[in-house]
């Protein structure tokens, strides 16, 4: 049977469709070998596309919310040893960035007067990369709850 030409792949001798199917028996046959390699070279266009690929992430994350949900309740689920790990480090921070003569009725008191759609944020990051500030009244503010998640633990100087 003849085929037109806009039925073949490009630079193959193989029809789509044929091509199409060797590819999966392909891949189902090698699954470990071609897993490991879509991974590198996932990890160097990362690497390479760093903004790009922050870029996408961040666009599925907001188009896909309820699924990140999800995603995150499985994981903590699954999970649970290293969720506690992470929340008993988490509050040994604050523990740990909380002087003796901070007064902790005016902290309280910050986070309950928190208007809605607004996030408390420490100005000078507890766990900041360049440099960490203390969990104090005067370390406070309010955000807009999206800023504070893009600002993360960013310090502008």
């Amino acid at each position: 049977m003849d085929l037109p030409i806009e039925s073949f792949a490009k630079r193959t001798s193989r029809c789509k469709k044929c091509k199409s199917e060797y590819q999966k028996q392909y891949q189902k046959k090698n699954a470990a070998s071609v897993a490991e390699y879509q991974k590198k070279y996932q990890r160097e266009w990362r690497k390479e596309n760093r903004e790009r690929s922050n870029s996408y992430s961040q666009k599925w994350r907001e188009a896909n919310r309820q699924v990140m949900r999800d995603l995150t309740r499985a994981w903590r689920q699954n999970n649970s040893e290293k969720h506690l790990q992470k929340k008993l480090h988490y509050a040994q921070a604050f523990g740990l960035r909380m002087p003796k003569w901070a007064d902790k009725h005016a902290i309280a008191d910050f986070y309950k007067n928190c208007p809605n759609g607004y996030h408390v944020d420490h100005i000078i990051p507890l766990r900041g990369k360049i440099v960490s500030g203390l969990h104090v009244e005067s370390n406070l503010q309010y955000l807009p709850a999206e800023e504070n998640l893009k600002k993360s633990n960013k310090f502008a100087c």
